[in-house]
């Protein structure tokens, strides 16, 4: 079976993300919303896991998490700032729904 791949285009055509669901592509635009000078939502919401099981509320989370995220974002810039190198983001939080997968 081929796996079916959408890709969101920027109005100058180059390609803002690569993902099966055109939903989950959708959602992960929502969230590139800048935490600090150097941190962007979707970092810390990205998850391969929601992406394969379709969970859109991955990319939707709580008030109260987006504010505990905005806080992380802002100690971690004070870390990068005196590091002076870029600190990938692999996990900030996980949906319900991906917790219990994983």
């Amino acid at each position: 079976m081929k796996a079916i791949y959408w890709i969101l285009l920027t109005g100058a055509g180059s390609v803002i993300y690569l993902c099966r669901n055109p939903l989950i592509d959708m959602a992960k635009t929502l969230t590139s919303e800048e935490l600090s000078r150097n941190f962007r939502l979707y970092e810390f919401l990205r998850s391969d896991t929601a992406d394969k099981l379709g969970a859109t509320e991955q990319y939707n989370p709580p008030a109260i998490v987006l504010q505990n995220l905005k806080h992380l974002a802002g100690e971690l810039q004070i870390v990068r700032d005196l590091y002076g190198k870029a600190m990938p983001v692999t996990s900030g939080y996980r949906c319900p729904v991906v917790n219990k997968a994983v």
